[in-house]
C-alpha cells in the first residue's frame, strides 16, 4: 500500500494482519466497544493464503464450496496429486496417458462434489474409491478396444498375472481393494498423504497408539493377502514400498492442468475425454480391418503362385487370377480412400465437439466473473455505508482506527523518508493525510476491513513530498510487484536457513523489472507482461544453488498462480 520496502504485514487491501489490541488502540476497558471492536476488526482476511497452508483438508474443500477460493482448491491439488498420480499409474498399468486422464477426472470430480465431500470428517477413502472406480471404467474400456484389436488381426492377448516384485504395482491394488476400509484408510493417510501417527490419530479419532496399532495390524493383513500369493514379505519391507509409491511427484505441468480443469466449471473434461476414446476405438477398428485387408492381399498373392506353377497349361487362367488380383487392388484402394475419409471426417466432428465444449465453458466463465463482480462492487457499497455508521456511533474505534493508520504510515516506510531526505514536517505532514485518507476509503465486511483508495492523488503527494522525492516514490510504486515478488522468495528462502542478503534482493528486484516493457515505459510492473524466462535465468545468477533448489517450490507455485489468473481473466473478457 505505501512505499519503500514491502512490509511483511500491514492494513490494506486484504484486511488487518496480526492481532491488535483494543486497549493499545486507545479504547479503554469498556466492554461495549470492546465487543464492537472485536466483531468489526479482529477476523484478519490477509492471512487467507497462509491459513489454507495450515487448514486441513475438510476444511479447505468447504472454503473452496462456500467462497470459491481458488487458493484453497489449489492447496488440495497440490496436497493430494502426487500419490493421486501414482495410484491412477498403478491401476492403468503403468499407463501415464490414462494416469492423467485419471488425475484429472478425480479433482473435477472433488470439484463438482466439494458442497457435499465437505462434511466429510477426512477425504482419503473418497480419493482412493474414486481413483479405483475411475481406472477401473477406463481400463474397460481399454480391454475393449484391445479385444476388438485382437480379433481383427486373428490373434490372442493373454494377461500374466505378476509372478514377482517387478509386476507388484497392480496387485498392490488389487490387495488394498480386499482391505476393510477402515484398514485401507489408515495406510492411505499413513503412507501415501505422509501424516503423523497424531495427525491419524485426530482424524480417526483413536488417538495416537489407536493410529499406529491400526496401522500395524493393516500392514500384517496385507502381508498375509500377500503371502496367499506367493509372495512372502516383512512389514518393514511393505511399508518403504507404499512410501516410495506415495511419496514419488506427479509429471511436471499435470497440477497446473488438473487445476484449470477443474475450476473451469468442469464440463469440458469429460466430452474431450469422451471424443478421444471414441476416435482411439475408431482408429483401432480401422487398423483392424487394414490388417484384414493384407490378409486377404497374402492369400490373393498365394493363389497367384499356384496359378503360376500350372502357367504353362492354364495360361488363360492365370490371365484371369491377374485381372482378379488387378480389381481387388483397386478395390482395396477404394477402401484405403474411404477409410481416409471417414477418419478425416471423425477428426472433424471431434474437433468441433470441442470448439463448441471450449466456447460454451468460455461463455459460464465471463457470467461467473460478471456475477463476482457485480456481488464484489455491491458488498463495496455496502461496506462503505457500514463504515460510516460505525464510525459515526463509536468515535472511540475511529480516533483508535486513525491512530493506527498514522502508527502504519510513520513506521512503514521509514525507511523512504529516511533515503529521500524528507523533513520532519514533511514526514508528519505525509503521514496525517495519509492515515485521514485510508480512514475515509475504509470498508467494512462481516471478516474483514480495507480501504478502497490505497494512496494519496499524485497533486497531493507531490505537493507535501517535492517533485525529486515524489518522482522517487513513483518509481518505487512501479516496482511494487517486483518487490512483493522478491519478498516471498526471501521467506522461503529464509525458511529453508538460505537467507537473501541486500544485495540479492536488490539484484532480484532488478530482474523483474528489467524485463517489464510496462517498468520500461515507466508504469508500473504487470507480472502478465514480465518475460519471465529471462527473469528466472537472471535470478538464478544472483543466488547461490541452495538457495535456487529451495525457493524452486515458491516459483513453481507462482507461476500455476499467474496461470490461473491468465485464464480467468481470458474466460472473463468480453
Amino acid at each position: 500500500m505505501g512505499m519503500g520496502t514491502p512490509r511483511r504485514s500491514s492494513w490494506g487491501h486484504g484486511g488487518l494482519c496480526g492481532p491488535v489490541s483494543p486497549s493499545v488502540l486507545g479504547m479503554g476497558s469498556d466492554p461495549a466497544a470492546i465487543d464492537v471492536f472485536f466483531v468489526r476488526f479482529w477476523p484478519p482476511a490477509a492471512n487467507n493464503q497462509r491459513k489454507a497452508m495450515t487448514d486441513d483438508d475438510t476444511q479447505l474443500l468447504r472454503r473452496y464450496a462456500q467462497d470459491q477460493s481458488e487458493a484453497a482448491f489449489a492447496e488440495l491439488v497440490r496436497r493430494h496429486l502426487g500419490w493421486v498420480y501414482r495410484t491412477a499409474l498403478r491401476r492403468t498399468g503403468g499407463r501415464s496417458d490414462l494416469a492423467h486422464d485419471v488425475s484429472q477426472y478425480v479433482f473435477l470430480a472433488l470439484a463438482k462434489q466439494a458442497d457435499a465431500l465437505a462434511e466429510r470428517d477426512q477425504l482419503a477413502g473418497w480419493f482412493y474409491t474414486t481413483i479405483r472406480n475411475a481406472a477401473c471404467q477406463l481400463m474397460r474400456a481399454e480391454a475393449r478396444r484391445r479385444v476388438h484389436e485382437a480379433a481383427a488381426a486373428m490373434s490372442l492377448y493373454e494377461d500374466v498375472p505378476p509372478e514377482s516384485w517387478a509386476g507388484l504395482r497392480p496387485t498392490l491394488d488389487q490387495e488394498l481393494d480386499r482391505l476393510a476400509a477402515k484398514d485401507r484408510e489408515a495406510l492411505i493417510l499413513r503412507f501415501f498423504e505422509g501424516k503423523s501417527f497424531a495427525a491419524i490419530g485426530e482424524q480417526l479419532s483413536l488417538g495416537e497408539d489407536g493410529a499406529r496399532k491400526r496401522v500395524e495390524r493393516a500392514l500384517d493383513r496385507l502381508g498375509a493377502q500377500f503371502s496367499r500369493r506367493g509372495i512372502v514379505s516383512t512389514v518393514a519391507v511393505l511399508s518403504g514400498m507404499l512410501s516410495a509409491e506415495g511419496s514419488a511427484a506427479a509429471p511436471a505441468g499435470l497440477q497446473a492442468t488438473v487445476l484449470e480443469t477443474a475450476l473451469s466449471g468442469a464440463g469440458t473434461a469429460g466430452s474431450v475425454a469422451t471424443v478421444a476414446l471414441l476416435m482411439n476405438a475408431t482408429k483401432a477398428t480401422w487398423t483392424g480391418l487394414a490388417l484384414l485387408g493384407l490378409i486377404g492381399i497374402a492369400s490373393l498373392s498365394s493363389v497367384g503362385f499356384a496359378v503360376a506353377e500350372y502357367r504353362a497349361m492354364q495360361a488363360d487362367r492365370s490371365a484371369a487370377a491377374a485381372a482378379a488380383r488387378h480389381f481387388q487392388s483397386e478395390r482395396d484402394k477404394a477402401a484405403a480412400t474411404a477409410r481416409e475419409t471417414a477418419d478425416f471426417q471423425s477428426q472433424a466432428a471431434a474437433l468441433a465437439l470441442k470448439v463448441d465444449a471450449a466456447r460454451k465453458a468460455a461463455e459460464i466463465a465471463r457470467a461467473k466473473a460478471q456475477s463476482a463482480k457485480n456481488a464484489a462492487l455491491a458488498r463495496t457499497e455496502k461496506g462503505k455505508a457500514d463504515a460510516l455508521d460505525f464510525f459515526s456511533q463509536y468515535s472511540e474505534g475511529k480516533a483508535a482506527l486513525l491512530q493506527f493508520f498514522k502508527t502504519e504510515a510513520a513506521a512503514g516506510d521509514a525507511l523512504f523518508y529516511r533515503k529521500t531526505g524528507l523533513t520532519p514536517a514533511q514526514t508528519q505532514a505525509l503521514v496525517n493525510q495519509r492515515a485521514n485518507y485510508w480512514l475515509d476509503s475504509t470498508v467494512l465486511l462481516p471478516n474483514s476491513a480495507y480501504f478502497t483508495g490505497p494512496e494519496l492523488p499524485d497533486d497531493q503527494l507531490q505537493g507535501i513530498l517535492g517533485d525529486q522525492a515524489f518522482q522517487a516514490y513513483k518509481d518505487n510504486e512501479n516496482s511494487r510487484a517486483a518487490l512483493d515478488w522478491v519478498g516471498t522468495l526471501a521467506r522461503s528462502a529464509a525458511e529453508g536457513g538460505v537467507p537473501l542478503s541486500l544485495d540479492q534482493d536488490e539484484s532480484l528486484t532488478a530482474a523483474i523489472t528489467s524485463n517489464s516493457p510496462d517498468y520500461a515505459k515507466g508504469a508500473a510492473v504487470n507480472p502478465a507482461n514480465v518475460n519471465w524466462a529471462n527473469a528466472m535465468a537472471q535470478a538464478q545468477q544472483s543466488m547461490t544453488p541452495a538457495q535456487w533448489a529451495q525457493v524452486q517450490p515458491t516459483i513453481q507455485m507462482q507461476q500455476v498462480m499467474r496461470e490461473l489468473n491468465a485464464a480467468s481473466q481470458e474466460g472473463a473478457a468480453p
